[in-house]
């Protein structure tokens, strides 16, 4: 009983303290349930709170010490340590620090890996100036090197590193810090993300948005250090602080936003109680919507509202547009754009609204696309600002327009959004990050509407980089030079697209932080990721949107260091990690793939690239999940993955340079890669979705991969038809070979007649198809066209279909070989290497009528044994210059003709192999990886002229229009 006590009392202590969230949440829900007598745990509320636990779970399986240590390390190879580095002065504030903290500071100063210039230590009162002298004795400072002052140095030096309130450096932070300002010649001013230690050594992370003066002007984001150009420093820091307290660059919005570099590194501690905001979002907006009604006539506005049917909504929107309000009746005008209602109540009630001098009804019937709608609507609007709702919106906040027009009118302001709340009170929207899952994502879901969130941003108006479309403003002018609505994008993305033309225009994105509107989010149209066709509609209008901005993939206002799967979480790994110092090495590569078994097509091609690699310096690591009877491969350099999540773990972990992708559910790792870490999708191709029963998942896997490519940074495929069938631009050719099979050599001939000795094939005509025929794919395979052509041989010549063996080799279960078995195939199943070869050596004929292929690796091992090869007339098979078939009597005649020449083929003493080497292939692919890093690739390797990478059919890249191939490459590809 009295350990029992102990236990609870240590929990309960635990979760006093404001960074122990699991222990809290426990707490929270023992004592709920306690309280209710056990009933809480039948509510909706205690499933979230036991969601909330999970998620908590989830995040202590990495502790920030070990986050930091792992992708952060305190030292590395800092680029500020080059030759030329000018020492920065350092200008002290230590206003409101301790002794210690001082002192702490001061060390730290001293720690730095690169030279530090003079420190001016500004202690404006003579107690100030004792504890400085002081701080600096014990911190072991020479006089000489350090000066104690009452106000700032007139002339601090060309580079000046302002640090207020004592904060406590990492060694490497002046460096990396003064690396950056040096590097960019726009640059006047560079941050840092920071560490916020709180009571008993707890810290916590505050990982910082880009330069954002409208954020500044309500709260210090950028912190306590900061590193200056001189003639920065003197106008426009000592210039001296708001009213508010705040730095006033911070908050000024003509300072270029190239001017202010935001590192994504923890470079510096600071005490959890520094003070951040300084002017609420409340009285941001406030103060927006008064300055609007100051600033002469209130601006007209036009709200254009699309909708069909669902009349409960738009009568709920309307009323409330009009009910709430307090704007300027006569500056107020409505659009409704009917997408065709049929409902008779709704028809009406658009009649009625029709008659309404302040409302427009246009009639816009046909299928269902938003963009289009609403560039109706904006085209019918005579107005300053138009402002976008959806008609599932209830307006709640009287000042709506006026706070709306207030931050429209804001210097650089483009689309501006707001936070929206679902009906029962909880956040819908609170911004967009951009990235998230892969696609964007809405922030807040789900918090509290007063919850500010991480660091309390979600209670400020800021910048971000898109917000939603259900309730949005822009100028009529931006909105007319941004080009409108894209609509291509008929249903997601359209919005997120709007915010990315306007911020090309120079224009930031804007979220109020004020809840203006309640959201029933999709009740109109329903929530399209519980419909499979509907989610694939959205990844392909991902697609579309990554096409036409590539930098989309980077939110500049949501660190690397968050993650893009749990928002505002510690990444693991972020998309930023600072690498150790090392000693030169060669490539280290990691190869993904769904399966690196024997048997499977993917596996050989993944292995043999694998091989060809490192054989020119690379080492290569291989993931895949655990297989029985895998490639062989070293065990240390083999890793068991099943999800893009860990992959990127590992290739994090391993010091990986090159992540190379053959399979989903791999791709996905694209999203998740730390930015140093290159990626090379390689696809293999899928068949049509269309020859397998469950068609509408398959196409939603496709679509997830053909999204998650346009984030590599270099895009392969097998073959010409694969890269026809990928949507994604600037796709090149990596050829597949055939010298890693059985070729025909001196003891082949005496192979294939003990193979068909051994099997009792002698004097017949032996038809091999290697393939897997489980049942869902024997359609797609060809096997049962196959097994057509066996019963049509066996009515049509029976004669010569008592002496042909139709064989039918591959994986397969014991339902697969006694179905083929009884429709007369001699059914060789799960076969090893040996066997298969035996199999080619011993037939006559290698036949393949699969409907799709990417690269017949069947057909590979054919030719290289020099086996005649019957095949269907599909792209992939067009490539080898082989016989073809245009349907089953064309097939029939074609084995009657084998037949009647079987009489020499028997004793065949010699075969012609027709080879295609790996090596081009494996030479270019180590050459892509070189460019891909940096590096000079050898002069001395020289491509063969049938160079197996073709030039891309469009120059546009996969990722952030950076990579393409190179000149010399290009010139090589020619020959192809």
């Amino acid at each position: 009983m009295l350990q029992s006590l102990r236990v609870r009392v240590r929990l309960v202590s635990r979760a006093l303290h404001p960074r122990n969230e699991l222990e809290r949440l426990v707490v929270r829900r023992y004592v709920l349930r306690r309280a209710t007598l056990g009933a809480f745990r039948l509510t909706r509320a205690a499933a979230v709170l036991d969601l909330r636990i999970a998620a908590a779970v989830r995040r202590r399986e990495l502790p920030y010490a070990s986050w930091l240590g792992l992708y952060q390390p305190v030292t590395a190879a800092s680029p500020g340590a080059a030759a030329g580095h000018a020492p920065a002065s350092v200008v002290l504030y230590p206003a409101g620090a301790t002794l210690p903290r001082m002192v702490r500071c001061l060390r730290g100063l001293r720690g730095q890996d690169v030279p530090v210039g003079r420190i001016f230590l500004v202690a404006a009162t003579p107690g100030a100036r004792l504890m400085a002298r002081a701080a600096a004795w014990l911190a072991g400072e020479r006089g000489a090197e350090l000066t104690i002052m009452a106000r700032p140095p007139g002339d601090p030096g060309e580079a000046v590193l302002l640090l207020r309130g004592a904060p406590v450096l990492r060694p490497r932070a002046l460096g990396v810090l003064g690396a950056a300002l040096r590097e960019r010649a726009e640059a006047e001013a560079v941050y840092a993300d920071e560490d916020r230690i709180g009571w008993g050594g707890f810290s916590q992370p505050f990982c910082k948005p880009d330069f954002s003066p409208v954020l500044g002007a309500q709260y210090d984001y950028a912190g306590n250090v900061v590193l200056f150009r001189r003639a920065f420093f003197l106008r426009a820091v000592l210039a001296g602080v708001t009213e508010a307290g705040l730095p006033a660059w911070i908050g000024d919005a003509t300072i270029a936003r190239a001017a202010v570099i935001h590192l994504p590194d923890i470079l510096h501690a600071e005490p959890a109680a520094r003070r951040m905001s300084h002017v609420s979002g409340k009285d941001f907006d406030s103060a927006l919507a008064a300055a609007a009604r100051r600033s002469g006539p209130l601006p007209s506005i036009a709200i254009i509202i699309p909708t069909k049917d669902r009349v409960e909504l738009l009568r709920d929107c309307i009323g409330s547009i009009f009910d709430v309000t307090e704007y300027d009746r006569t500056r107020l005008s409505v659009v409704i754009v009917d997408n065709g209602s049929t409902e008779a109540e709704a028809c009406r009630l658009l009649r009625e609204l029709a008659d309404n001098p302040a409302i427009t009804v246009l009639r816009r019937p046909g299928g269902f696309n938003y963009a289009w709608l609403c560039n109706q609507g904006a085209a019918a609007a005579a107005a300053e600002i138009l402002v976008f709702i959806n008609n599932d919106i209830v307006i709640r906040d009287p000042d709506w327009l006026a706070k709306l027009a207030g931050a429209v009118a804001l210097p650089g302001a483009g689309v501006v959004g707001c936070k929206l709340l679902y009906p029962t009170g909880l956040v819908q929207h609170a911004g967009v990050i951009l990235g998230f899952h892969g696609l964007a994502g809405h922030i807040g879901i789900g918090a509290a509407e007063h919850d500010g969130g991480y660091f309390g941003l979600a209670n400020h108006t800021r910048e971000v980089t898109a917000v939603t479309g259900a309730l949005a403003a822009v100028g009529t002018d931006l909105f007319r030079r941004a080009g409108g609505y894209d609509e291509r994008l008929a249903v997601a993305f359209n919005d997120t697209a709007l915010c990315l033309a306007c911020n090309l225009l120079g224009r930031q994105t804007l979220f109020l932080q004020s809840a203006l509107a309640f959201h029933l989010e999709s009740s109109s149209r329903g929530h399209d990721d519980h419909d499979v066709n509907k989610r694939v509609r959205l990844l392909q209008e991902c697609q579309h949107l990554l096409a036409t901005y590539p930098g989309v993939g980077h939110d500049p206002f949501y660190s690397p260091n968050l993650s893009l799967l749990e928002a505002y979480e510690m990444a693991h790994p972020p998309r930023h990690v600072v690498r150790p110092a090392r000693a030169p090495r060669g490539p280290r590569v990691l190869m993904l793939s769904s399966t690196f078994a024997v048997g499977h097509g993917v596996a050989v091609v993944a292995d043999m690239l694998a091989r060809g690699l490192e054989e020119q310096g690379c080492t290569v690591f291989i993931g895949a999940p655990r297989a029985e009877r895998a490639m062989p491969w070293p065990e240390a350099r083999r890793a068991e993955l099943a999800d893009p999540l860990s992959a990127a773990r590992l290739a994090a972990t391993f010091d990986i340079d090159v992540v190379m992708v053959h399979t989903p559910p791999f791709f996905d790792i694209f999203y998740l890669l730390p930015d140093h870490i290159a990626g090379i999708a390689y696809d293999h191709g899928e068949p049509p979705p269309a020859f397998f029963p469950d068609a509408a998942a398959r196409r939603l896997v496709d679509a997830g991969k053909f999204a998650a490519m346009r984030h590599a940074d270099r895009l392969l495929a097998i073959s010409e038809p694969v890269r026809q069938a990928n949507p994604n631009t600037g796709c090149g050719i990596l050829k597949l070979g055939n010298t890693h099979l059985a070729c025909w050599d001196e003891g082949s001939a005496g192979r294939r007649i003990a193979a068909r000795a051994t099997r009792g094939w002698s004097g017949q005509l032996v038809l091999l198809s290697v393939c897997r025929f489980h049942e869902a794919e024997r359609c797609y395979k060809g096997v049962d066209f196959y097994v057509n052509l066996r019963r049509a041989l066996d009515l049509l010549h029976p004669g010569i279909g008592a002496l042909t063996r139709f064989v039918q080799a591959g994986k397969a279960s014991r339902a697969d070989i006694d179905s083929l078995a009884s429709a007369g195939m001699d059914v060789v199943a799960n076969p090893s290497d040996e066997m298969l070869a035996d199999l080619y050596h011993a037939c006559d004929l290698y036949v393949s009528f699969s409907r799709w292929e990417g690269y017949n690796l069947g057909i590979g091992q054919a030719l290289a044994l020099g086996v005649p090869v019957l095949a269907s007339d599909i792209p992939a098979h067009r490539a080898f210059e082989v016989t073809m078939i245009d349907g089953l009597a064309d097939a029939v005649a074609a084995v009657v003709r084998a037949f009647h020449d079987r009489a020499g083929a028997e004793h065949a003493r010699e075969r012609i192999p027709r080879l295609q080497s790996w090596a081009p292939s494996q030479r270019l692919l180590r050459e892509e990886i070189d460019e891909l890093l940096g590096r000079a690739a050898d002069p001395a390797v020289q491509a063969d002229e049938g160079a197996a990478i073709y030039p891309p059919h469009d120059p546009a890249p996969c990722k952030a229009s950076q990579v393409s191939i190179s000149e010399r490459n290009a010139a090589k590809l020619s020959l192809t």
